[in-house]
Order: structure tokens, then C-alpha cells, then sequence
């Protein structure tokens, strides 16, 4: 019979499983990179506090539904400030109906179970309940991440724009939905493009628009070495060298998110 404890291979298995299972729940709550590189104070903060009441619980849960949709605080800040100015009541002066704070459509509303007169009835914390619930709902239709601000903005405007080129036309003169965005034609020539709605947040938001998001996460890192422990307990030889390069890249990678995340000189 193998004697287990004196198999350097088993030994090093164990220990790997033993730490990475003491380790789990610490790197399960933390869930993303991200959250140790998010913005110190909450982006347009400061315009928020005209309509909310409580800006600290306001700013926790903007936070937490940020991450929950693995997108930048800032830009959901953004866009929300872009639809609504952070007025939870305002309601489109053009007639289209929308409210709120990314100014749900009627018919938005209706598919989760609510009007938007209701929705304008919310307080601040409650209605980023429903943001949550749609911009979700947006990612799991078109089983897409939001890469960037612009992509969340469409997913507001018109989520099947996401992933298309920069020439994509969303909306064209005369028509009334073109009436009711026209403040989004930034070159104004009669077409609201993917490009208008870029060129317009990296003008209005520019420090949202160049905010990144981590795509390393924990709960990877955390399976990959509790495989490399099976795989140990299994007596399968890895090579060394190979161990070695897969940290210097991981390392590389994680110098890189940092240096995105510092402040920039220029």
C-alpha cells in the first residue's frame, strides 16, 4: 500500500486544497480585482446630492449593482447622468413617456412588472433596483458584457447596437425617435451613430469614458489552483517550468491593471 505522507506530490496537493478552501470565502466576497482599484469618491457625486437624500447609502448600492453587472461605478454614474441629471423624477419633455433615472420607456416598465409612474414614485436606492433588474435583463438577452461606457449607454438606447461598428446608425431625421434624441447628434448631420454617442460621452464624462474594469477575477485564480491541487493528489508530474510561466504572466497582467488604474499625469 502507498504511503501517502511520505509522496511529496499528495503532500503538496493537500496543502494547496486545504488553503485554497480556508481562502474561499475571503476571495468569494471580494469577487472582482476590480474593487480594490474603484473610485474613491463616487463620480459626480457632488450633482447627485441636489435630489438624493441619502447619498451614502446611494453610493453603496450604485457600487454594488456595478459590480453585480461587472461595469465601472462611474459609468453607470454617467449615463445616469446623461439620461436623467440624477433626478429619480424627471420625466422626457418630448413626449416620448420615458422617467426616471434612465428614463425608462413605457413599455421597459410594463415588462418588469411596474409603470413608470410608479417608477417615479421611487426613491433614489429603490429605482437602481430596476436599473439593475433591466441593464441585467440586457446582458443576458445578448449574452454580452458591457466592454466599455459606450456599450452600457446602448444598452439604455438601443441594446442591439452593442457590438456593432462605429457607423451603426440608431436613429435618422425625421423620424420621432430621432426628434426625441436629437441632443445625441453630435455632428448634427440628421443620424444618431454608435459614434455620436462615443464622441459625446468622452466629451461630457471623459473621466468615466477612460475608466477600466478588471476582467482578472478571484473566483478563477481560485479554481485554477484548486485544480492544480487535484491534480497533485493525482501524482500527475506538472513541469515546473511551465508553473513558472503561468505566474510571471499572471503577474504581468496584474502590473498592467495597475498601471491602469493610476492617476494620470499628463
Amino acid at each position: 500500500m502507498t504511503n501517502y505522507l511520505n509522496d511529496k506530490s499528495f503532500l503538496k496537493g493537500l496543502v494547496i486544497i486545504v488553503i485554497m478552501l480556508l481562502l474561499y470565502p475571503y476571495l468569494h466576497s471580494l469577487s472582482s480585482f476590480s474593487k480594490f482599484f474603484q473610485t474613491k469618491e463616487l463620480y459626480l457625486k457632488d450633482k447627485a446630492h441636489v435630489y438624493v437624500r441619502d447619498i451614502e447609502d446611494f453610493d453603496k448600492k450604485v457600487r454594488r449593482i456595478s459590480d453585480k453587472l461587472d461595469i465601472h461605478p462611474d459609468w453607470l454614474m454617467a449615463i445616469m447622468h446623461s439620461e436623467s441629471k440624477l433626478d429619480a423624477s424627471l420625466v422626457n419633455y418630448k413626449g416620448s413617456g420615458a422617467a426616471g433615472l434612465i428614463q425608462f420607456l413605457p413599455t421597459t416598465a410594463v415588462s418588469m412588472d411596474i409603470t413608470v409612474e410608479q417608477i417615479r414614485n421611487l426613491n433614489h436606492i429603490q429605482q437602481l433596483d430596476y436599473v439593475h433588474e433591466y441593464l441585467n435583463e440586457v446582458k443576458k438577452v445578448r449574452k454580452i458584457d458591457f466592454e466599455n461606457i459606450t456599450d452600457l449607454y446602448l444598452a439604455i438606447l438601443y441594446p442591439k447596437a452593442i457590438g456593432e461598428d462605429m457607423d451603426f446608425v440608431l436613429y435618422r431625421k425625421p423620424s420621432q425617435t430621432y426628434q426625441n434624441n436629437s441632443g445625441l447628434d453630435e455632428d448634427h448631420n440628421g443620424e444618431i451613430s454608435i459614434a455620436d454617442i462615443d464622441l459625446r460621452l468622452k466629451r461630457l464624462y471623459p473621466s468615466a469614458y477612460q475608466a477600466n474594469v478588471s476582467r482578472l477575477r478571484f473566483s478563477f485564480a481560485f479554481y485554477v489552483f484548486l485544480l492544480l491541487g487535484i491534480l497533485f493528489l493525482a501524482r500527475k508530474k506538472i513541469p515546473l517550468q511551465r508553473i513558472q510561466f503561468r505566474i510571471k504572466y499572471l503577474y504581468r497582467k496584474l502590473q498592467h491593471e495597475i498601471q491602469l488604474r493610476l492617476p494620470n499625469k499628463s
